[in-house]
């Protein structure tokens, strides 16, 4: 459960800074290389930042609503040790509203697109292919 607090934080937070990047007009891409050239690196951050640039709707590796109970089962927990746990409860705010949004069984990626939604950028600027089409 400790590991999916902080993968759980870093994903949110990769959405987050993807989606401030893509909003004041740096490119996404550029920002994500600096990122991964930088202290701020992670593996969350290399693997799903890529996913959330590259990849409008990519195959379910891990999917969101698992960090929803995850989270909240560690919500729970903490409650009961008196341990608060600020970080952990806002990134399960946000992934409960990717669920909200339809997301819970998409990748666990696709909580960038709540900050989409927010911020009324799209952080993938991919276009999905229709049938037929290449």
């Amino acid at each position: 459960m400790i590991n999916q607090l902080v993968a759980g934080v870093n994903l949110c937070a990769t959405a987050e800074a993807l989606a401030l990047a893509t909003k004041s007009g740096i490119d996404p891409k550029q920002m994500y290389e600096v990122v991964n050239d930088s202290a701020a690196a992670s593996f969350m951050f290399e693997d799903r930042g890529l996913r959330m640039i590259e990849e409008d709707d990519p195959e379910p590796q891990m999917h969101l609503n698992n960090f929803v109970s995850d989270l909240r089962q560690l919500s729970i927990t903490a409650r009961s040790l008196n341990c608060p746990l600020p970080l952990a409860s806002a990134a399960l705010q946000q992934f409960k509203c990717g669920e909200a949004l339809g997301y819970g069984r998409k990748d666990d990626s696709s909580i960038v697109k709540v900050y989409d939604s927010l911020t009324q950028v799209k952080v993938c600027q991919k276009k999905v292919a229709k049938a037929g089409e290449e």
